[in-house]
């Protein structure tokens, strides 16, 4: 009787780990997402480029082991931002991307199931152009492949 028992723990407690490593999260650390578009026009939230041509940065999503810890977005007087760690209240737009979704072949970026292009790599950054429009998204962090 304790030896079938013993052997019930043992197949459980081996399907419990499975489990938790099946659900742990595939990205580890800081990673960052930041999206932007080019204008001849300043706006609060801008880099200078080739003199004449501004980044513009609408948005910048940061991530702790997967999951949305932080938003920055381009207000008309400066940055807005929202710390999900503290008050854990996404909106409905967050809520779609709370959880980090992405991977990487060799010339390409899946993110939250779109496919993009890479233009660039530069160490942990990888630089993308959103397919028909001026509009570009910088991913900085290690992308599991």
């Amino acid at each position: 009787m304790y030896q079938k028992h013993r052997q019930l723990r043992l197949l459980i407690l081996f399907f419990l780990i499975i489990t938790f490593n099946s659900c742990s999260s595939k990205y580890q650390g800081t990673f960052e997402v930041i999206k932007y578009h080019l204008s001849e026009n300043k706006w609060p939230c801008i880099v200078k480029f080739e003199d004449k041509n501004y980044f513009v940065i609408d948005y910048i999503r940061k991530y702790y082991d997967g999951k949305l810890i932080a938003y920055q977005g381009c207000a008309s007087e400066g940055l807005y931002t929202d710390d999900f760690e503290k008050n854990e209240k996404y909106s409905k737009e967050d809520e779609e991307v709370k959880q980090l979704l992405i991977s990487k072949t060799r010339n390409q970026i899946t993110f939250f199931n779109k496919i993009y292009n890479i233009q660039r790599v530069n160490k942990d950054s990888i630089y993308v152009k959103l397919i028909d429009k001026d509009e570009y998204y910088i991913f900085i962090g290690n992308i599991p492949e």
